[in-house]
């Protein structure tokens, strides 16, 4: 495949933070993808053997996914005659860490 012929796979929001308290991230995300010519591709997500959409003869898609995850998630992108991965996209999970913070201002500083 030549080098402008690799589609472009787009995912928004790319980053979910979750809250000391919360453990698992249930976020909304929109998929898309853009290609220079009509091409076969299917849409992965991690490991998973079947992909979650696939489109034939297409220059571009969306497909709209329910995030619930407690760690991030690889989104693939691969042509369904031979599955070859085209691109690939992370849907990051971060957490706040506030106890490995370090503090601003020295103890004795009250201004």
């Amino acid at each position: 495949m030549a080098r402008g012929e690799t589609p472009v796979l787009e995912i928004k929001p790319q980053v979910c933070a979750l809250a000391k308290h919360e453990s698992v991230c249930k976020e909304p995300l929109r998929i898309q993808w853009r290609a220079g010519k009509p091409m076969h591709l299917c849409l992965f997500v991690d490991s998973e053997a079947a992909p979650l959409v696939c489109w034939q003869e297409r220059t571009s898609g969306v497909y709209h996914y329910q995030a619930h995850t407690p760690h991030s998630l690889m989104f693939q992108l691969r042509q369904e005659s031979d599955n070859q991965l085209l691109t690939s996209e992370m849907f990051s999970v971060i957490r706040e860490q506030t106890e490995y913070r370090q503090r601003r201002r020295k103890p004795w500083n009250f201004f």
